[in-house]
C-alpha cells in the first residue's frame, strides 16, 4: 500500500480530473506524515487518526480557498517525492508535482441538504482567504466541522458527480 494524500480541489479541477485530464501544476495536499503527527501529538499507531486529521485539514483549506469542502484521496507510491509546503508543513502540507485519475481512490464532499448548505455558506464566507490554522479557529468553521460530516464517494463517481 502506498501513502494516502488528501488533495483539496475546486469543482473545475475535479471535473477535469474526472474526465481523464491529469493535474499537472504544483498542487497542495495534506499527508498523515511525521510533521502532522507531531503537531497533533499522534504516534505511528495512530494512523487512522492522522489520516482523519489530514482529511479535515484538507477540507478546511478547500473551504477557505474554494468555498466548499471538496477533497480527493490519492494513493501515491510509498516513497513519493513530495515537496514540503512550507506554509502548511506542520499540518502535513505537501505539494504534488502532478496527479492522475488513476491515483485517486475516493473523494469527499459536503451533503447537499439545506442545513449543511447554510453551515457551509457561513463558514466559507468567514474563512475566505485564510490559512488553515486561522480558519480552524473560527467559530463558524468549528460549527461546520461539528455538525456536518463529509460524504465519501468512490472514485468511479467522480466524472458523473461533476457533470
Amino acid at each position: 500500500m502506498g501513502q494516502l494524500v488528501f488533495v483539496p480541489v475546486s469543482r473545475v479541477v475535479a471535473r477535469e480530473l474526472g474526465t481523464g485530464h491529469p493535474i499537472t501544476e504544483d498542487t497542495p495536499a495534506f499527508s498523515a506524515n511525521a510533521a502532522l503527527a507531531e503537531s497533533f501529538g499522534l504516534t505511528a499507531a495512530d494512523g487512522e487518526a492522522a489520516e482523519f486529521a489530514a482529511l479535515t485539514l484538507a477540507s478546511i483549506y478547500a473551504l477557505a480557498t474554494y468555498g466548499e469542502r471538496l477533497v480527493l484521496v490519492a494513493e501515491l507510491p510509498a516513497d513519493p517525492l513530495l515537496d514540503d509546503w512550507e506554509a502548511e508543513a506542520p499540518n502535513g502540507g505537501v505539494r504534488l508535482g502532478a496527479l492522475s485519475q488513476s491515483q485517486v481512490t475516493a473523494f469527499f464532499t459536503d451533503y447537499d441538504d439545506p442545513q449543511t448548505t447554510a453551515l457551509l455558506d457561513t463558514a466559507a464566507q468567514a474563512a475566505q482567504g485564510l490559512n488553515v490554522d486561522a480558519a480552524w479557529e473560527l467559530p463558524e468553521v468549528s460549527v461546520l466541522l461539528e455538525r456536518a460530516d463529509l460524504l465519501w464517494h468512490d472514485v468511479t463517481e467522480l466524472e458523473a458527480y461533476f457533470a
